[in-house]
């Protein structure tokens, strides 16, 4: 299911990138090192590994998974768009799987 597509997407290098790049981009000592990805059921839990070099960086590590949390909230957003209206078409033009 989507857990499963989660897991993956972030465990790719792409998928790692963008969330780091959200991540680091909240601070200018917050930097993500590894996601660690857990599957539950249908559910989908993201470990975030990171360093603050000498500051205590709570509220810097709170502000990064915030934003990578969004920017992935925002990417599968744009991917359900895109599927709807990939659907849509199918049916207007008949075409089945045939876009796949």
């Amino acid at each position: 299911g989507r857990a499963v597509a989660l897991k993956k997407w972030q465990e790719s290098s792409d998928g790692f990138s963008e969330i780091k790049g959200a991540f680091d981009s909240t601070s200018r000592f917050a930097r993500v090192s590894k996601l660690i990805v857990g599957l539950a059921g249908r559910k989908a839990y993201v470990r975030f590994q990171a360093v603050t070099g000498d500051a205590m960086g709570m509220n810097m590590i709170t502000k990064g998974v915030n934003e990578a949390t969004e920017a992935n909230q925002r990417r599968i957003h744009r991917r359900g768009v895109a599927e709807r209206f990939r659907q849509l078409l199918c049916r207007q033009e008949g075409l089945g799987d045939e876009l796949d």
